[in-house]
């Protein structure tokens, strides 16, 4: 089986729990573009869909220390609690997330 989630996401046919895609724009093993085309085909085929796309200027693994490290962690945390369901069930795609950092 090919794995292309472009593809996958164009024939979802159902809604996707809210999601979180986070480019960075100096990431140089993926483009940013891909996760904003990601989105608009998850929106596309499932319009009650709601994916939020945040990119920001880091790189692959975001920064190592400081305030830069703290609003890059405080970032999804307040998305989730703003949400009120804790995060449960609510994929993130972000490298770190997925222990790639």
């Amino acid at each position: 089986p090919e794995f292309s989630p472009l593809r996958r996401a164009s024939a979802l046919g159902r809604a996707l729990p809210p999601t979180l895609l986070r480019p960075a724009l100096r990431d140089a093993r993926t483009g940013w573009w891909e996760s904003f085309k990601f989105a608009a085909a998850v929106r596309f085929s499932a319009p009650a869909s709601n994916v939020v796309v945040h990119a920001d200027d880091r790189g692959h693994f975001g920064p190592a220390a400081g305030r830069a490290h703290a609003d890059d962690v405080a970032l999804p945390v307040a998305w989730l609690l703003e949400r009120g369901d804790a995060g449960e069930g609510v994929p993130i795609a972000d490298g770190a997330a997925a222990g790639e950092g």
